[in-house]
């Protein structure tokens, strides 16, 4: 019997490989699909990169930089957008960022535009919400968070209402952002997550990978002894406790191969949907995204920015070019994506209410104030399944819940962590080391 089979190569399972393999567990690990990477995974249009959705990486997430070598993390090149973002307002575009990491952003912030859409006292709002997170330098799931503080915890919404981000900083920034960054049109994400989340953006720069978010899996994927298994989904799995005469383990039914394989331990590193299906749990309520590829031959404009729609006027979440941070996504051309979030909740924007094509460049136009005609759709990608809402009661669910399962089964996945590509690597790493407790045990 093998030591650990891992189902999902997504990122918490190709973290949780990797962990496992450093130290010297053998492992085995079963992706359903073709090609490991979840929506880690780039597509090719002739010599156009498209990501599977509009993902970034930031360049603080430390979890990455503990998982790939030094010269593995350098050979993602990854090309940055200015750290923060843009949004779009009735009295013109303003940049939100950290303006001591970035000094230019002072004459900025000093503006017409700027003062014009944002006072003084709607930035210092902001920085009394963010409290004592900006002192923080790690991983959330690397805290001991307080019961104290959990059970203060409180919508997003309410907690910048209390302090007092209730003018334009909220209406043109805090909530777009929010929309953007965690696909929440609502203000239900616990406030210790959203702050974390922001945080992180002034962290660090938002960042892609020169050749897609694909690099990323692709080199957490080189595992030398992992043996390693697509198009191999597991149909259903059971746990056997041991006795006198047989070792406890879990036993993986493959269905479509119509064979079985025992392991002493597995983790489960799937999305939450298919996590549920295997444990017969119940699917949480979850926020999707749909994002649409143009490409333009004319350039869309001067900076490598992350824009949103601080006006109301539209259901555009976030609105980037690509190729101002990146050019060897489109060679030669102009790529650019608009990104809308919808489901989640009942007030949320429903599927059926997505702009289509025409609607969504016109609003893209808008948004950037620049004409739209010569754009050309490369494709447009709906997921349904992003991650799950997460309120204060899911968080604090999260950050207490038994990741064991049955004694053999331990969970990973952007469910049990921070919703961000740092969460679930984390969640990954985290599974791997309760393995490794395990069987010292």
């Amino acid at each position: 019997m093998s030591d650990v089979a891992i189902i999902g190569g997504g990122l918490p399972g190709l973290a949780a490989a990797r962990t496992l393999r450093n130290a010297g567990v053998r492992c085995a690990l079963f992706e359903a699909s073709d090609q490991l990477g979840g929506r880690a995974r780039s597509q090719h249009f002739g010599d156009i990169t498209v990501d599977n959705g509009f993902q970034l990486l930031n360049s603080w997430y430390p979890s990455l930089k503990e998982l790939l070598s030094n010269g593995e993390y350098a050979a993602l090149n990854q090309c940055n957008f200015e750290s923060g973002f843009q949004t779009h307002t009735s009295q013109g575009q303003v940049f939100i960022g950290d303006p001591v990491r970035t000094p230019r952003l002072l004459g900025e912030l000093l503006s017409k535009n700027s003062r014009s859409a944002m006072s003084f006292r709607d930035i210092m709002g902001l920085r009394k919400w963010f409290g004592s997170e900006l002192s923080h330098r790690s991983s959330l799931e690397m805290r001991k968070i307080s019961e104290k503080r959990r059970a203060k915890d409180s919508k997003v919404c309410e907690s910048l209402d209390k302090s007092g981000v209730t003018r334009q900083m909220r209406t043109a920034a805090a909530d777009p952002a929010m929309r953007a960054f965690l696909l929440d049109t609502d203000g239900e994400t616990s406030a210790i997550t959203a702050k974390w989340v922001f945080a992180t953006l002034l962290r660090g720069a938002p960042t892609v990978p020169a050749q897609g978010m694909g690099d990323v899996a692709n080199l957490l994927g080189r595992n030398t002894g992992v043996i390693t298994e697509t198009n191999a989904r597991v149909t259903a799995l059971k746990t056997n406790p041991g006795n006198s005469t047989e070792s406890a383990g879990v036993t993986l039914h493959f269905g479509e191969h119509d064979r079985t394989e025992t392991f002493r331990y597995v983790v489960l590193a799937l999305p939450q949907k298919m996590e549920a299906e295997l444990l017969d749990r119940p699917v949480l309520p979850a926020r999707g995204m749909e994002t649409f590829w143009f490409v333009s031959d004319e350039p869309i404009g001067k900076r490598p920015v992350i824009t949103v729609d601080g006006t109301g006027r539209t259901p555009v979440a976030s609105v980037a070019e690509l190729t101002a941070a990146a050019p060897s996504y489109a060679p030669g051309r102009h790529l650019i994506q608009g990104t809308v979030a919808f489901g989640g909740s009942q007030r949320a924007l429903q599927p059926g209410a997505i702009p289509n094509e025409v609607e969504m460049r016109r609003y893209m136009g808008e948004i950037l104030d620049v004409p739209t005609s010569g754009w050309e759709l490369v494709t447009r990608q709906r997921i349904t399944d992003v991650f799950p809402v997460l309120t204060p009661e899911r968080a604090a669910h999260s950050a207490e819940e038994d990741l064991v399962v049955d004694g053999g089964v331990i969970l990973a996945g952007a469910q049990h962590a921070t919703p961000s590509i740092d969460g679930a690597l984390r969640s990954g790493q985290r599974a791997a080391q309760k393995v490794i407790e395990l069987m010292g045990s």
